[in-house]
């Protein structure tokens, strides 16, 4: 970064009055008091300081040299901007922002679609264990004005709300009120320059390590910071997914490689999964130029392709903010990567699908196994925050089971009077799973749960015993779509009174292997918008692709899905 940067456009104008002159005039605005000495003029010295000139000038100069002095120079910055001058105030808010949306992108013309998905990003996460860094990040855009109105009083809504946390170690736990962390102190920064309208315990403007601060605010993210210093992952991924969404691939791959180059070892887990993301993203640019006959398609893949990846990423999430389990994060990371070969394999060429399907039939695995994982991971994705919306109904029937509300209540009234309820019920669901999990409790035992919580699931045929392949190889990653796409529905668009079990079988008929699932639904149920409805024509495209039969399905309060594979692809002769 360089004092260029200073030369911007202003951002912001924090609505303070600067008691200026006009530097144009100054011939005439010298009061009759004021004293030069050998051609100093004492009186607008005092100014200067007064006005916080004279510390943002003595900032500039101690962040932007060859030795930058970050401590003394972000002392004079804050104490500048405390003071009302808003060439600091300017300089804070545009370089906080900046440590997450890089500074190339701020001359694109997509721009504001950056903007746009930045505070899409941040509202995902405005619950959880990165609620402090988004809260933050918005409640900058609202000083600035950007994407949002600009509002002081908003702006220190969020941040104080973002003082309150979650500021996590790196295994999950909340740090001590008084333990260091870097990301608490830069939110309380803007908290101690705005301490004339907010009173908090924390904007007292003691700082644990203002080198850090201001070498983070000057120069971006350095990431080998350890993860209980700062919210690294929210802002690394929040900055990768912004280049992603700006189609600057190039750009992308660099910020991931430096990333890769610089973490620790043991949360490499965490961003590897990004480099397979980027590449495919190339993959389905390249392809759409080459093949714009084969658009649609293509579309409808990657959309089932960023669709399948949100339940083992929610799974690395949870795990990242709560127990950091490796062998979860070795698992949904193997997940990903066999759901990346399968669809590196439908963009490019279909034949070598079934060829491979044909080969993978030994190994430890079966279709029991990859049920359960599978279950798993749709669950710590629809019991997440952002999973909610899809299983409202769910939520709603389980609270008037438990008398939690009145059995009269609709879906208006429970959107605008229980939403709390809503929240607890989820919280409290998406452990009690979790710790299932810990726990290794079997299939029957996560099962049960289900029928406790949602409805009775009754398997059949899934113990089938010669159908084998390898542990994430291409027919598990290839079923993992299949059940993914079939159970996530079935949460999604569950409705019955009497509580019928849902039934999901894999039986044996006119030489397939056949794979159905029978849902109870009603029509209230199947109209609401939760998704983009385009699974049933991606499991279409799949069938063609891989010589299977699928016939989209008539909507009814029965509700039945049936997915034909050939035995050849599955069974040794």
């Amino acid at each position: 970064m360089s004092a260029c940067f200073l030369n911007e456009p202003v951002i912001l104008t924090w609505n303070k009055e600067r008691n200026m002159k006009n530097p144009q005039d100054s011939s005439n605005n010298k009061s009759p008091a004021s004293i030069e000495v050998l051609g100093f003029d004492l009186d607008e010295f005092e100014k200067s300081i007064t006005n916080g000139e004279l510390h943002y000038e003595q900032a500039i100069k101690e962040l932007f040299c060859e030795n930058p002095d970050y401590k003394s120079g972000m002392e004079h910055m804050i104490e500048s901007a405390k003071r009302g001058n808003e060439d600091a105030q300017n300089w804070l808010v545009n370089a906080g922002i900046r440590i997450f949306i890089p500074e190339v992108l701020w001359d694109k013309k997509n721009i504001q679609n950056c903007i746009s998905y930045v505070l899409k990003f941040c509202r995902e996460h405005d619950a959880g264990a990165h609620a402090a860094m988004a809260r933050f990040l918005r409640g900058l855009m609202c000083l600035s004005g950007h994407g949002v109105a600009k509002s002081e009083e908003i702006a220190i809504h969020f941040l104080k709300q973002a003082a309150e946390g979650p500021f996590l170690d790196e295994v999950g736990r909340e740090v001590e009120r008084e333990d260091e962390h870097n990301g608490k102190d830069l939110i309380n920064i803007y908290l101690n320059i705005l301490s004339e309208k907010v009173v908090t315990d924390n904007n007292d403007g003691e700082y644990w390590n203002l080198k850090d601060l201001g070498r983070l605010l000057c120069n971006g993210l350095n990431e080998y910071w350890p993860f209980r210093f700062i919210d690294k992952y929210f802002i690394l991924s929040l900055k990768l997914n912004v280049f992603l969404e700006s189609q600057e691939y190039s750009l992308a791959e660099e910020h991931l490689e430096s990333v890769l180059e610089n973490i620790r070892d043991h949360e490499k887990i965490l961003f590897e999964p990004f480099r397979e993301v980027l590449f495919q993203q190339v993959m389905l640019d390249k392809a759409n130029k080459e093949l714009k006959i084969k658009e649609s398609e293509l579309e409808e893949t990657m959309a089932m392709f960023a669709h399948k990846f949100r339940s083992p990423l929610d799974a690395i999430i949870y795990n990242t903010t709560h127990d950091n389990q490796p062998a979860l994060y070795a698992e949904a990371a193997q997940t990903m990567r066999g759901l990346l070969d399968v669809f590196s394999i439908i963009s490019t060429d279909e034949t070598v699908l079934k060829e491979r399907l044909r080969q993978d039939k030994q190994g430890t695995s079966n279709l029991i196994a990859v049920f359960g994982a599978t279950l798993d991971m749709i669950m710590l994705h629809l019991l997440s925050v952002s999973g909610s919306e899809k299983i409202q109904q769910h939520y709603m029937a389980y609270a008037k089971a438990q008398g939690l509300c009145d059995a009269d209540v609709s879906y208006k009234s429970w959107d605008e009077e229980f939403f709390e309820l809503e929240r607890k019920l989820q919280a409290e669901w998406q452990q009690a799973y979790a710790e299932l999990l810990n726990e290794s409790a079997d299939l029957a035992a996560r099962l049960l749960w289900l029928e406790q919580h949602f409805f009775k699931l009754e398997l059949t045929g899934f113990d089938h015993a010669n159908i084998h392949f390898k542990e994430y190889g291409i027919t598990a990653s290839f079923l993992t779509i299949l059940l993914n796409e079939i159970l996530v529905n079935v949460f999604k668009y569950y409705s019955s009174v009497e509580k019928q079990p849902v039934a999901l079988e894999w039986a044996e008929r006119d030489g397939n292997q056949v794979l159905s699932c029978r849902n109870p639904s009603v029509q209230d149920e199947r109209t609401m918008i939760k998704g983009s409805h385009k699974g049933h024509t991606f499991l279409s495209a799949l069938a063609r692709k891989t010589g299977c039969q699928f016939n989209k399905p008539i909507p009814s309060d029965n509700f039945v899905v049936e997915f034909r594979i050939p035995n050849e692809l599955l069974l040794s002769k």
